[in-house]
């Protein structure tokens, strides 16, 4: 009885810190509506330390990161409009351009949307490239190099020196994550010790035991009294 009640004084001192990181964060998630926990996202730098994502490619502009994410074009981790698969970003003239879904989005210097430019307005078919040069917008339609005029939607073939054309660069991954991890799921993942992987579950498997032997430890100790 002197060992069980060692036991269950060490137990008490070793579990108090993550009874209480246990018992907030499920306070936290027993409120998630009234705190509207799923509409915020949790900062890229707590997400990146605990969170692994897929490389996701994209362009850099003006020390901008432009990429598709869920079906949206994103600049840094701002939503623009809609767009599945981005082949590009260039500055031409005083506005910006992204190739997107086979079409043309120009945007303005601060990311404004102006209008989306696609095949309906001659736009030429299966672009999955694009470059700048001159102020000159080049589009590359399977072996095609094509010159294309934003001002007047005419387009030409273009058969002069090689294009440059933009590339893909990866994505910073705190940036991705800021937009994929919710607060909610944040706390969900501490709660339950997810959010340090395989170690944490187990982690978390030996709290409850421990939690557990303190409770058979103390009615133990409470029937030894009477």
């Amino acid at each position: 009885m002197r060992l069980i009640r060692a036991s269950h004084k060490n137990l008490g001192v070793f579990l108090a810190l993550f009874l209480i990181l246990i018992s907030f964060t499920g306070i936290l998630l027993n409120h998630t509506e009234s705190l509207a926990l799923n509409n915020y996202a949790a900062p890229g730098f707590i997400a990146a330390r605990y969170y692994t994502v897929t490389p996701i490619e994209g362009f850099k502009l003006d020390q901008q990161h432009y990429y598709a994410l869920a079906g949206d074009l994103m600049v840094n981790q701002q939503k623009l409009t809609s767009c599945e698969q981005l082949n590009g970003v260039i500055t031409a003239g005083n506005q910006r351009v992204a190739l997107c879904d086979n079409e043309l989005i120009l945007l303005t210097t601060s990311n404004e949307l102006i209008e989306r430019i696609g095949t309906a307005l001659s736009m030429p078919g299966g672009a999955t490239k694009i470059a700048e040069q001159s102020n000159q917008v080049y589009l590359l339609a399977g072996t095609r190099t094509i010159r294309f005029d934003l001002e007047t939607l005419e387009q030409e073939d273009y058969l002069g020196s090689p294009v440059n054309w933009v590339q893909t660069e990866t994505i910073p991954r705190d940036l991705v994550l800021a937009e994929s991890i919710s607060w909610q799921q944040f706390i969900l993942d501490v709660h339950s010790g997810v959010f340090l992987g395989n170690p944490g579950k187990w982690f978390t498997d030996l709290i409850a035991i421990f939690s557990i032997a303190m409770a058979v430890s103390g009615l133990m100790m409470w029937r030894d009294r009477r």
